[in-house]
């Protein structure tokens, strides 16, 4: 439990924290103090690192939050999550908004000073006289005065807050399918093998774009985006999940043009000119069932006779300042086991040598019965808890070209987060890649 008597302040960001006496915060570099040492009138100046990213951690159990730089953790407070009714989501989530002023538009304009948005529809961590040892907010995530108003200093648009049932922390890993910065001076061109569609070319989505000895359209923008300084640069989002049936009927509608089907408008949207191109499929296939409009079957065989190979099983998006830069497919291998649910973020950065390191938090994450027949998990899967980051970092499969684009792209602070549910809700306009968790079941008691 932290002591209530006792505040760490930094009075110069990234140099040196000198320790005061407050109420409601500790901060520390990798130990926590005791309020011994301020009782006696020490102020021990501790090293505010400013090595590796700022990523938020808060456990709903313990009701606190850890700031970690790198896998350090820098400050820690008690906090106040929402009450029964009004749960706190648990999740990846990352600073959308910041305002030292501002007042609620849902609870009768109640002040919310040092307000840190984590969703547009209305959770954020802000300042709060009432911070109990015990959940009590509306959803929000309550902070106390005085480590709101640093936290605020220390924080910039974009970092992530992640919100876990229980304490977690950032540790150390090295993977071949983790990225690493590559410098070239223009972007990846295309080869008759690119262009030979086989299940790990580029995105099918783009493919209609795409000249042979020429860069695509997508390339076009990395090449604007590369231009850009690293250092200058904000941090690159990367998701990889599981494709939906959004996914399915973009295929569906780019491959009955090219097999000359007239599916119009490559828009992932059931319209007539999609119907009608899909019956005239069936009607020339006189072996595929009727029933049902875009299933499996259909899209493997569209697959089969465009000469695109398998039918990928997910999907790598790709956004950098809130924005869409390109999705590409990937390979899932053994997608019948759950990938689990990973935030892996680049940690130590150097261009000049193209190496990087990266940190993994495990989220625990439960799917529920219905998503895992939707997304046709067999029944005697084990909960998530038993995929470990590696292991599903082994099963993803990715294109030389979506390898290249992400490394020229990449810069410090860069993030890659897995999930099996796809693309949520919280995700849109304005936002990075939220994932949303579940708890696991709490065991029996015998």
């Amino acid at each position: 439990m932290i002591p209530q008597n006792c505040i760490t302040q930094i009075d110069t960001p990234g140099v040196i924290m000198t320790n005061k006496i407050c109420s409601g915060i500790l901060i520390g570099a990798s130990t926590l103090y005791a309020c011994s040492a301020y009782a006696a009138g020490n102020s021990p100046q501790i090293e505010n690192t400013d090595s590796g990213p700022l990523q938020i951690i808060i456990s709903l159990s313990d009701q606190t939050v850890e700031v970690f730089r790198g896998d350090k953790i820098i400050a820690t407070s008690n906090v106040s999550t929402g009450k029964q009714g009004h749960t706190t989501p648990m999740g990846v989530f990352s600073i959308l908004e910041k305002k030292r002023k501002h007042r609620s538009n849902i609870y009768r304009n109640a002040p919310m000073p040092y307000m840190q948005r984590l969703t547009w529809s209305g959770i954020a961590l802000h300042e709060s006289r009432s911070v109990p040892a015990y959940p009590a907010s509306h959803g929000c995530v309550r902070l106390p005065g005085a480590f709101a108003k640093t936290l605020f200093s220390m924080t910039s648009r974009g970092a992530h807050v992640v919100i876990a049932p229980r304490k977690i922390a950032p540790v150390s890993i090295e993977h071949a399918n983790l990225f690493s910065p590559l410098n070239t001076p223009s972007a990846y061109y295309l080869t008759e093998e690119d262009l030979s569609g086989g299940p790990l070319a580029d995105s099918i989505l783009a493919s209609a774009l795409l000249v042979p000895g020429t860069a695509s359209a997508i390339d076009r923008q990395i090449d604007k985006l590369v231009a850009i300084p690293v250092g200058k640069r904000k941090p690159l989002r990367i998701l990889i999940t599981r494709r939906n049936q959004r996914d399915l009927i973009r295929d569906a509608q780019l491959l009955l043009n090219e097999l000359g089907y007239k599916a119009g408008e490559i828009d992932g949207l059931v319209g007539p000119a999609t119907i009608r191109a899909i019956r005239k499929f069936r009607e020339a296939e006189k072996n595929i069932s009727k029933s049902g409009l875009i299933t499996r079957k259909l899209i493997t065989l569209l697959y089969k006779k465009a000469k695109k190979g398998a039918v990928p099983t997910g999907q790598l998006f790709v956004r950098l300042g809130f924005k869409p830069v390109f999705s590409a497919p990937v390979v899932i291998k053994n997608p019948e086991i759950p990938l689990g649910t990973h935030l892996l973020t680049v940690n130590a950065f150097d261009a000049s040598t193209q190496s990087s390191t990266w940190l993994s938090l495990k989220l625990e994450d439960r799917i529920y019965p219905k998503t895992r027949a939707r997304l046709g998990l067999v029944d005697n899967t084990p909960e998530i808890t038993a995929q470990t980051t590696i292991a599903s970092l082994d099963r993803i499969e990715l294109s030389p070209k979506t390898r290249n684009r992400i490394s020229r792209l990449l810069s410090p602070g860069s993030s890659l987060a897995i999930s099996d549910k796809g693309i949520s809700r919280e995700t849109g306009l304005g936002t990075d890649f939220v994932v949303i968790t579940n708890p696991l079941p709490v065991p029996k008691s015998s």
